[in-house]
C-alpha cells in the first residue's frame, strides 16, 4: 500500500512538472518564470518529502529528490528576491549530504558506509562560507580531517573494523600537513612530515 501511495506520487509529479511547463509554453503563466518555478520545485520536494514519510524512515532515498529539489526550489526563489551569492552552493551541497546521514541514522550497521560521504560532502558544503576568512590550509586539512572521521568513528562503532583505522590515520596524518606548513618553520617542516 506505502508503494503504491509512494509510486502514486512520482507519477502525480511528473504530470504537474508537464502541465506547469505546458502551460508556461502555451503562454498561460505570465508571472515571472524565476518565482513560478521556485514554487513548481518546492511543490515537487514537498510530494518527495510525504513518500520518504510515507514509506518510512529507512527508505532514506526519498530524501534526493525531496532535498535536492527544495534546494533548488529555495536557490531560485532566493535569487528572484536579490539573494544571491555562494550560500547557494552550501545549501545545495548540503542537501545531497543530509540523505546519506539519513540512511547512516537510519542503520548504523548496515550503512555505516554512508558517514564518508556524508561528512564529506557537509565540509565541503561549508567551504563557500570560510573561504574568505581562513587560510586555504586550513581548508585543505578540514577536507582530509572530513575523510578521516568517518572510517574513525566506523571503527568505534564497530571495533571487528580494524581496516578502517588504517584510511583513519592516514588521511588524518597527510591533514595534518597543511596545518604544519602555516605553523611550523621550513627547518622542522620535513622532521614533522617524516614524523608523521
Amino acid at each position: 500500500m506505502k508503494q503504491t501511495f509512494a509510486r502514486f506520487i512520482v507519477s502525480l509529479a511528473l504530470i504537474l512538472a508537464g502541465v506547469v511547463l505546458l502551460a508556461q509554453n502555451l503562454g498561460y503563466l505570465q508571472t515571472d518564470r524565476t518565482v513560478v518555478w521556485a514554487f513548481f520545485f518546492g511543490g515537487l520536494s514537498l510530494l518527495f518529502f510525504v513518500s520518504y514519510f510515507l514509506s518510512g524512515l529507512r527508505s532514506w532515498w526519498w530524501l534526493f529528490p525531496a532535498m535536492i529539489l527544495g534546494s533548488i526550489g529555495l536557490s531560485m526563489g532566493a535569487g528572484s528576491i536579490g539573494l544571491v551569492g555562494s550560500t547557494m552552493g552550501t545549501l545545495f551541497l548540503a542537501s545531497i549530504a543530509v540523505p546519506f546521514f539519513a540512511a547512516f541514522a537510519a542503520d548504523t550497521r548496515q550503512n555505516w558506509w554512508a558517514l564518508i560521504p556524508g561528512t564529506l560532502l557537509g565540509v565541503i558544503a561549508l567551504i563557500p562560507l570560510i573561504e574568505n576568512r581562513v587560510v586555504g590550509e586550513v581548508i585543505g586539512s578540514m577536507v582530509l580531517f572530513s575523510l578521516a572521521l568517518p572510517f574513525l568513528v566506523i571503527f568505534l562503532l564497530n571495533t571487528e573494523r580494524r581496516w578502517a583505522l588504517i584510511p583513519a590515520l592516514v588521511l588524518g596524518c597527510v591533514g595534518l600537513i597543511p596545518l604544519l606548513t602555516v605553523f611550523a618553520s621550513e627547518n622542522l617542516l620535513p622532521v614533522m612530515i617524516m614524523g608523521l
